[in-house]
């Protein structure tokens, strides 16, 4: 389980779709340690290990979590359930297996899109693309990123907006090409993405022929407190005849982007950058 850390919450919610008998009832995850809560010689649910010694033995309760009938404490007793267990197990190592695949062939699929189109405007949530990495549990490289997001093409702009780290960083982003608008202020940034979602609808508003890209590098998709979102940059964008690339980290892209890309699949697109950039490094 822990070589899947990556993927715990995707796991999670594909066995609430498919699969809730592997779901913990108390803690609505997948069970890493399966075990039958027994009464006598009655089996009544099957919990995390962890689940039930917390409460029977921590909090010192003598009811089903669950039914919340008595249970003797002489008659109650925790059975392993090997064979849910295994059946577990090789669910998730068969949907992490399938997924690796798909980001594999996704990173390779990107690479020989961003070939086909040559004029890109590039436009970097870096405080978005720093936690991403964070989750990710590896460091933002940006040169990397930017070769990754860029693809050898022709960059017509280079935007990186962000914090007080954006401002750390501001030398190595200005080396790479990229203006930078950094709130230096201590604490939750101040309006920083409405600065960014400006710059991105000035250029989304306008129209080229050929049509050119926008690479954004963010997996923000929430609603802003009522105001301009990513979401509505994009679609500005796509009224407009632009093909839009969202480049985000796995774990931080909202699923509004799942949509879109299935929405818009001519000139939407999606691309993780936990697997692009191992390409890019030569990991994959």
């Amino acid at each position: 389980w822990l070589a899947l850390t990556d993927f715990h919450d995707d796991l999670d919610a594909a066995a609430r779709q498919d699969r809730p008998d592997f779901l913990c009832p108390v803690t609505a995850e997948i069970m890493r340690a399966p075990y039958l809560l027994v009464d006598g010689h009655e089996s009544l649910h099957t919990y995390e290990y962890n689940v039930l010694v917390n409460w029977f033995i921590t909090e010192g309760n003598d009811s089903d979590p669950v039914r919340n009938t008595r249970i003797e404490p002489a008659r109650r007793n925790f059975i392993s359930d090997g064979r849910l267990g295994r059946e577990i197990r090789s669910w998730c190592e068969e949907k992490v297996r399938k997924w690796r695949q798909e980001l594999k062939s996704q990173a390779s699929a990107s690479t020989d899109r961003a070939a086909a189109r040559t004029d890109v405007h590039v436009f970097v949530d870096h405080s978005n693309a720093l936690i991403g990495a964070l989750k990710a549990g590896t460091k933002l490289d940006l040169a990397r990123l930017a070769q990754c997001v860029e693809a050898g093409r022709e960059v017509r702009e280079r935007v990186v907006l962000g914090s007080l780290e954006t401002e750390r960083n501001r030398a190595a982003w200005e080396q790479l090409g990229y203006t930078v608008t950094a709130d230096t202020r201590p604490g939750k940034e101040h309006l920083i993405d409405d600065a960014l979602h400006a710059q991105l609808m000035r250029t989304a508003a306008k129209r080229f022929d050929p049509a050119r890209v926008i690479a954004l590098v963010t997996g923000d998709g929430n609603d802003n407190e009522g105001r301009t979102t990513f979401p509505q940059c994009i679609e500005e964008a796509l009224k407009n005849d632009w093909h839009v690339e969202l480049h985000s980290w796995r774990r931080s892209m909202n699923r509004v982007y799942v949509a879109f890309a299935e929405q818009y699949p001519t000139h939407f697109s999606f691309h993780i950058l936990d697997s692009s950039l191992a390409v890019v490094a030569g990991w994959a």
